[in-house]
C-alpha cells in the first residue's frame, strides 16, 4: 500500500521526528519531515500530501491549529495528531482522522498508518 504515498510528519521532538521518519520510510513512505508547525503549513502550501502526522503541542502551529486551517482548504485532508496528552476532540469542530499516542509502540503501528489512508 505504501508505493508513492507521501506523508508529511511535523514534530518538535528531534529523535521522535527522526525514529518515526525512518519507520515510515522503511516501509515505503515518502517522507517529508519538519520541526514545527509553522514549517508543517510552509510544506503543505507548496506540495500535496496524502497523508500528515502532526505533534500536537509544537511551536509556530499546534496540531490541532493546523488542522483547522488545512480542512478550510480541504475538507478531506487526512490529519492525524499526535500526542502524550490524552487529548478531547469533542469541542473542536473539525475532527482528526486518526490519533496516534506517543510514545509510539510499533506493534501495529504500521495497520494504524495504513488504516488512516483509507
Amino acid at each position: 500500500m505504501s508505493n508513492n504515498i507521501s506523508v508529511l510528519v511535523a514534530d518538535d521532538e528531534p529523535m521522535l521526528r527522526r525514529v518515526i521518519t525512518k519507520i515510515l520510510r522503511r516501509w515505503g513512505y515518502n517522507v517529508v519531515a519538519v520541526e514545527d508547525g509553522s514549517q508543517a503549513w510552509s510544506q503543505v502550501q507548496e506540495k500535496r500530501f496524502d497523508l500528515h502526522i502532526f505533534d500536537q503541542n509544537m511551536p509556530g502551529y499546534t496540531g490541532i491549529e493546523l488542522l483547522n486551517k488545512l480542512r478550510i482548504q480541504n475538507p478531506d485532508i487526512k490529519i492525524v495528531i499526535s500526542s502524550g496528552d490524552t487529548l478531547s476532540f469533542e469541542n473542536n469542530v473539525n475532527q482528526p482522522t486518526g490519533f496516534l499516542e506517543k510514545p509510539f509502540v510499533l506493534k501495529g503501528l504500521k495497520e494504524k498508518i495504513e488504516g488512516f489512508l483509507l
